[in-house]
């Protein structure tokens, strides 16, 4: 059981080590919007600088 509690600590901390963060994260879906043709970004409006990353949309 302690185990179990401990295993997201643990994935917590594997992820920071490898420097996945929320920016990192942000940046490369912003680089993946920017690839995606201009008639169908509309539907990834939400992704941009001014709103937080886990208020994005992905209809």
């Amino acid at each position: 059981m302690k185990l179990f509690l401990l295993l997201p600590f643990i994935a917590l901390a594997l992820l920071e080590a490898y420097g996945f963060t929320a920016e990192s994260d942000m940046q490369a879906l912003l680089v993946f919007k920017s690839q995606i043709s201009e008639e169908k970004r509309a539907v990834l409006s939400s992704w941009n600088r001014s709103s937080q990353l886990c208020n994005w949309k992905g209809n």
